[in-house]
Formats: structure tokens, C-alpha cells, sequence
């Protein structure tokens, strides 16, 4: 992207006309296909799981899509953490591309992919969430290492064909599967069945319309395999893993044991961090850096007590209870304490100008503007209660969630 200026699609279609850029791509993607993960940092680090990297196979790899899926989901993991491990645009897989495009002479997906990725990777740049990003190949999904994977984490019977035909079945027979025709040899399959709430679908390119419980068997195929491979990365690394995925999908691929800080914190679910666009809080978190420490370190605290108390084995279930306990309360207070000290200044303000103390206009109370508007000098301006209410909202602002605060405000 930098060397050759590569930023655009039609950039990219005009640089891979010639032999160096393409060379040169094949020099660099065997250069960093590795999976020693030595660029992996170990803490405040999360592995982007089944649903949320946007690289999974089951997913749609547009731009709008693509940067859409990150905005609305990538926060709910940086209220928390640090870094994001992706496994795409991967070096592998762009090492297998040039090369076969180089034996074949057909440039064709090759390009395809580079103008889908190229674009998201300016995206992010854009936002600041590349700072954020940390791209490695997750373990190999191929059939032999997809059942070490699966025995190394206990969840072999996950890829037990029969187990997942008659499962596939069942979904069918059960009315969980949805069938349209998008087009001229094309359907769009999903599975509707409870267990599977919130699950991606998939384009099927055929003649004839796939049977339901075809399209059950594949999806199950992508969802439990994405997920034995992503929870066994996570499991190597010693890290956890996040994930969009239906709990039936994740929890079957999780061997359980105690739970960690980081595993609850992965699951915490903060509505106004949710519905906040990723470049602001991205930039909240640059802008108010010593408030989210503060923030993420008495999250921590809660999680941990909590973990002690609760007698629940389920991350979700005590990540609920970490929310309705510590975080929502504490943010109620904050806006509770906010809201009493501007009613208490505007109601001294007020009282000021009926008595003739302030010959300007009273204007925003917490921008210097203001002050000056209305004259230092003059000997009866409510300077006193002006610096009470400041020397209030300065204690405010140590709360332990006060960027919590911040994040409401931009909404």
C-alpha cells in the first residue's frame, strides 16, 4: 500500500499490471507467514473469534459490509482491550494467491481480493483502529489439524461427521432453515432454529435449490470449525477469545474451567459503548487515556470480586452481574451528581443577575468565554460559586467511571 502507493481500487488494478509490486506482495506475504505469534502481545490482547473477524469465510467481504460489521462490533471488545488479533488479510493465504495467479496467468482473484482488502485496511487507518490491530494466521483448519485442534481443546465431537448430518438434519426437519433465490443459479440460505440466534448465512451458487438440510450442514461445517480453530489460537496463546458467535456455537468448542478477569471482560456488554461510532471511541480513549485506565482497572477489581462471590461457571452470567452491579449503578451516580451541580449553579447564577451582579449575558458556565464576557473585574460576578461548582466537577471526574461518563455525552 505504501511502497507502491497503493491506497485505491483502480490503484491497485494499475500497480499488479506489472511484475514488481506482485513479486514484491509474494516477497512480503512469505516473509510473514508465520504462526509463532511473536507479534502477538499477551495482555490487554483479545482473539477476534467465530462472528466477529471480519475475515471468516461465512461473512461478507465488501467494503460497506466489512467496515459496518467492524463499527458496530469492534467496540464492545476496545472498551476492554488493548489489541484485536485478526487472521486476515493474511500472509498464507496471499502466498497461495500470487502464486497461483503466477502458474495459472490469471490475475483475476487475486485482484478481487486485494481491492476488498486494501480499502478496509485504509479504513481502519482512518478511524485509528489499525493501532489496535495485530494480524496473524490462526492455526491451520485442514482436516488433520482440525482434529488435533478439536482434541487439544475436548470438542472432537464437533467434527464427528454423523453426530453433525443428523444435527443438520434435525435443524431441517425442525423448520430452523430459511431458503431465497437471489438469482439466476444463486440462493441464500440461513439458519433460523433458536440455538443458532443471530448466525450468518450463506450464497449458494447451483442450479438447483439446496436441500435445508444442506445448507444446516455447511453453516454448521464454517461455524463449528471457525470456532474449534479460533478457541484453539486462543487456548496456544493464552489469551481470550472474543466472539459474536450463537453461545451453542462458542460454548461446544469451550472447554470449560475457571474463569479468568479477561474471559468476564470479554462478555461485558455496555449499551452506550455499543451504540457509539468506533473512530469516537477510539478517540475518547487517546483524548481521556488516564480516565479509561482508571476505568478498565476498577472493571477489573469488580470482575474479580465478583468471580469469587458468584458460584456461576458462565462468563455471560457474571458479566451481567458485574453490569447491573458495578457498572450501571456507578454511571447513574455520575450523571446523577453532573446533573445536581449544574441545576446548583445555574440556580446561583440566576440569583446573581436578578440582583444586577452580572452586567453581561450569562452564557456557558464552564468555558472561559463566559467569564470573560461577563468582566473579571467586576467585584460582585459569581466568580466564588463559578470555582465551587468547578472544584465539584473536578472531583466528579475521578470517579471510577467517568469515562463511562464521556462515552454517554458523545451519544
Amino acid at each position: 500500500m505504501d511502497e507502491y502507493e497503493a491506497t485505491t481500487q483502480s490503484a491497485v488494478e494499475a500497480r499488479l499490471k506489472s511484475a514488481g509490486p506482485i513479486m514484491r506482495l509474494l516477497e512480503l506475504a512469505n516473509r510473514h507467514k508465520t504462526t509463532d505469534y511473536s507479534n502477538v502481545p499477551l495482555s490487554n490482547t483479545a482473539v477476534a473469534g467465530p462472528w466477529l473477524d471480519p475475515g471468516a469465510s461465512f461473512l461478507c467481504h465488501g467494503i460497506s459490509c466489512r467496515s459496518e460489521h467492524v463499527n458496530l462490533n469492534f467496540g464492545r471488545v476496545l472498551h476492554y482491550f488493548d489489541f484485536i488479533m485478526l487472521e486476515g488479510p493474511s500472509a498464507s493465504t496471499y502466498e497461495w494467491m500470487v502464486a497461483d495467479a503466477l502458474n495459472d496467468n490469471n490475475f483475476s482473484y487475486l485482484i478481487d481480493s486485494l481491492t476488498r482488502d486494501v480499502p478496509f485496511l485504509q479504513q481502519a487507518r482512518k478511524i485509528g483502529l489499525d493501532k489496535h490491530l495485530v494480524f496473524a494466521d490462526k492455526l491451520c483448519a485442514c482436516r488433520p489439524h482440525l482434529i488435533e485442534n478439536a482434541e487439544e481443546i475436548g470438542s472432537q465431537p464437533l467434527i464427528d461427521e454423523d453426530a453433525l448430518n443428523r444435527l443438520a438434519r434435525q435443524i431441517g426437519r425442525e423448520g430452523g432453515v430459511k431458503i431465497r433465490k437471489e438469482g439466476p443459479n444463486q440462493w441464500y440460505g440461513v439458519v433460523t432454529h433458536p440455538n443458532f440466534k443471530g448466525s450468518s448465512g450463506h450464497t449458494f451458487r447451483q442450479r438447483v435449490k439446496p436441500e435445508r438440510h444442506e445448507v444446516a450442514r455447511w453453516l454448521l461445517d464454517e461455524w463449528l470449525h471457525s470456532a474449534i480453530y479460533d478457541t484453539a489460537t486462543a487456548t496456544r496463546l493464552g489469551i481470550p477469545l472474543v466472539s459474536l458467535a450463537p453461545s451453542p456455537v462458542l460454548d461446544a468448542a469451550t472447554d470449560p474451567g475457571k474463569l479468568s478477569v479477561d474471559d468476564v471482560g470479554a462478555r461485558i456488554r455496555i449499551p452506550s459503548i455499543e451504540g457509539l461510532p468506533l473512530r469516537e471511541l477510539i478517540a475518547l480513549r487517546d483524548q481521556e487515556a488516564d480516565h479509561f485506565e482508571k476505568y478498565r482497572s476498577v472493571l477489573r477489581e469488580a470482575i474479580s470480586e465478583t468471580i469469587e462471590k458468584s458460584d456461576s461457571e458462565s462468563p455471560e452470567r457474571v458479566a451481567e452481574l458485574v453490569w447491573q452491579n458495578k457498572i450501571k449503578p456507578a454511571v447513574a451516580d455520575i450523571n446523577r451528581k453532573m446533573a445536581a451541580n449544574n441545576r446548583s449553579l445555574n440556580a446561583k447564577l440566576m440569583a446573581a443577575a436578578a440582583v444586577g451582579a452580572i452586567t453581561g449575558t450569562v452564557g456557558a458556565v464552564t468555558s472561559l468565554p463566559w467569564l470573560v464576557g461577563i468582566g473579571l473585574a467586576a467585584a460582585a460576578t459569581p466568580l466564588p460559586q463559578y470555582f465551587k461548582a468547578r472544584e465539584e466537577r473536578q472531583k466528579i471526574e475521578v470517579e471510577d467511571m467517568y469515562f463511562l461518563w464521556k462515552v454517554a455525552q458523545h451519544h
